[in-house]
């Protein structure tokens, strides 16, 4: 029987082992870029996502800021509100002791005969002038007397009393200066 004797069995087996190894290689070179691709795609999905919280928070960020520049606006109109509400006060203040000195000085210098005619009050210096006008001379030395009463003096230790004067009619008239 006569043999046959094939020299390329070796070299197709050779070649189908090569080609099976090559349809296993791209096999895996396939798994490997489509897993990359799915990483990349990943990865660019992720910084999108990123990309557009950043770009929300500095939203956020510029509106707390455009809120916090009118607040603070606000804020300035208060506080400049508030200090001339309390320069007020402390003016009303002020005049309040003025006030409460001309009521207990109305009443108790005020009778028939005597007449308080005016009133001036000094906030600043802290001082209230009165002119006053009596009906006589009877009227002027009650007047001076209740000026030097104790209780009075008490209130209003320094009491000046100047420019006193006799009208033709026979009224007196003078100034008081308290200090309060």
């Amino acid at each position: 029987m006569p043999q046959e004797i094939n020299f390329l069995s070796k070299q197709k087996e050779i070649a189908q082992s090569r080609a099976t190894a090559d349809k296993k290689s791209l096999v895996y070179l396939i798994v490997i870029s489509v897993i990359t691709a799915i990483a990349y795609a990943s990865v660019l999905a992720v910084d999108g996502y990123y990309q557009v919280q950043a770009n929300q928070i500095k939203q956020d960020i510029a509106a707390t800021k455009q809120k916090i520049e009118a607040a603070s606006d606000a804020q300035e109109d208060y506080l400049a509100f508030y200090e001339k509400a309390q320069m007020l006060s402390n003016i009303l203040s002020l005049r309040e002791g003025g006030v409460e000195t001309l009521k207990q000085t109305y009443d108790h210098f005020q009778s028939a005969d005597v007449a308080i005619v005016s009133s001036i009050y000094d906030y600043d210096a802290r001082e209230v002038e009165l002119r006053i006008e009596c009906n006589s001379l009877f009227s002027l030395e009650e007047l001076l007397t209740k000026a030097q009463d104790p209780e009075f003096r008490q209130l209003y230790p320094n009491v000046t009393l100047t420019g006193l004067t006799r009208s033709n009619n026979g009224t007196f008239q003078l100034k008081m200066i308290l200090e309060i």
